[in-house]
């Protein structure tokens, strides 16, 4: 697949018209007034630094810290797709089971690194020993909002386990992060931590032997000078960015019929004016829309 190819899959097109919204919600992305004006504030006040090359090793540092992950087993990507690309560039496999639903930008980065891509059901994850193979789960779910409890027969099964959880910190409970296994990736990104996509800081835990794999493959630049200055002061506000969402999911569903939903969306049965007005996904009949702090949902009611 050529780069042209991936583009018309994975990226919307930019020749189409597209509807611009005051707080925009109809990306995955959550917005949150008081993460939004920190951010604000650590830009202006280090205006002078954005000019500069970004440099990682702070951002290194908070999210070794404040995930509890060692750095020998952590690697930082350019969004967590920089981090989904080098990893299939260095797994040796020739096959990656993907369970659906799941990020389609998987199975295009599959075929860019000559991968073979094999969509297949939840129920089929423990069917049948697949040597040599990887299988990726995304958990929770950035479509239908599902999570599923992974067990511990998978690693007998696979080469390798990746499991998406950049939807992870809004349900938490399923989480493999504070497991270690040496088959075991864990891709993760402030994209949906913190709403912050547009500073493009993904990372991933793996063991120590498959990180300097991961490392060998990354690019000249990891981080951009927003996110050097933004990350290491705003990573500790990550619990209390997802309370404030959860606060907001619980009023949204209670207020509105909704299908339940374990990640940083709720799923409307109806368009509403709150979808009018800051956008959505149509997916499985659904009106999907990120989550906001509830004084912004309630300004747009």
């Amino acid at each position: 697949m050529t780069r042209i190819d991936y583009l018309k899959v994975a990226r919307p097109d930019w020749n189409k018209k597209k509807k611009y919204f005051r707080v925009d919600l109809s990306r995955n992305v959550n917005f949150d007034k008081e993460i939004h004006t920190k951010v604000k504030k650590i830009i202006i006040k280090n205006k002078r630094s954005i000019l500069n090359y970004g440099e990682p090793v702070e951002i290194y540092k908070s999210i070794s810290n404040y995930y509890k992950i060692p750095i020998s087993k952590l690697s930082i990507g350019f969004g967590a797709t920089d981090i989904i690309n080098r990893l299939l560039k260095i797994l040796d496999v020739k096959k990656v089971y993907i369970v659906k639903p799941s990020f389609e930008a998987t199975e295009v980065y599959c075929k860019i690194n000559n991968i073979r891509p094999i969509i297949i059901d939840r129920k089929n994850i423990y069917s049948i020993k697949r040597k040599n193979s990887a299988i990726y789960i995304v958990n929770p779910n950035g479509n239908d909002g599902t999570s599923i409890k992974i067990d511990n027969k998978i690693f007998q099964m696979y080469k390798y386990v990746i499991i998406d959880e950049v939807y992870g910190e809004f349900y938490p409970r399923n989480s493999l992060l504070n497991k270690n296994h040496k088959r075991l990736i864990i891709i993760k990104s402030l994209s949906k931590s913190l709403g912050l996509a547009g500073i493009r800081v993904g990372f991933c835990k793996s063991s120590a032997v498959l990180t300097k794999k991961i490392q060998a493959v990354r690019l000249s630049q990891v981080c951009n000078s927003f996110a050097s200055l933004v990350v290491p002061k705003i990573i500790g506000s990550t619990k209390k960015f997802v309370k404030r969402m959860n606060i907001s999911k619980k009023y949204l569903e209670k207020k509105y019929p909704c299908a339940n939903s374990f990640s940083n969306y709720v799923l409307f049965k109806k368009s509403n004016n709150l979808t009018r007005r800051c956008g959505f996904k149509k997916v499985n009949g659904f009106f999907r829309m990120a989550l906001a702090d509830i004084h912004t949902l309630k300004s747009n009611e």
